[in-house]
């Protein structure tokens, strides 16, 4: 269907409609046509008043509100895990490091400490002979 013969097809449409129109409102009582004439009028300058602003104007605030709310409740649902103290073996480990005495008590052993930083069980075999 081109465009000319949709455009003829919704001519004939409309013609025909108001066709139907007219003779339906050509049947009506003058009362009849005096209240539709007067709701069709409060109809139309209730749709020409402006509508109530202040619900749009609320809600930026709104949505604030339901950030903030959201917000709240994910920081009560994270546990405080990362508010905790440095790691016990970590500060274990800075304490050795930056000891005055020097690292010279490491040197007189050095397979032990290799042997006790490796993490193998000590019935594995695998201790070192004893020195002393």
């Amino acid at each position: 269907m081109s465009a000319g013969e949709r455009n003829d097809a919704d001519q004939a449409f409309e013609a025909k409609a108001t066709a139907v129109f007219e003779s339906s409102v050509s049947g009506l009582d003058g009362a009849t046509r005096s209240r539709l004439n007067q709701a069709r009028q409060r109809a139309l300058q209730s749709a020409a008043r402006p509508a109530l602003r202040w619900p749009r104007m609320l809600l930026p605030a709104g949505a604030m509100a339901t950030v903030a709310a959201l917000g709240f409740a994910v920081f009560l649902a994270v546990p405080l895990a990362s508010h905790r103290g440095p790691d016990a073996a970590a500060v274990e480990d800075a304490e050795i490091l930056t000891a005055s005495e020097g690292l010279d008590l490491y040197a007189e052993d050095p397979e032990f400490f290799e042997w006790a930083g490796s993490g193998a069980p000590a019935d594995a075999g695998s201790a070192p002979a004893d020195h002393g």
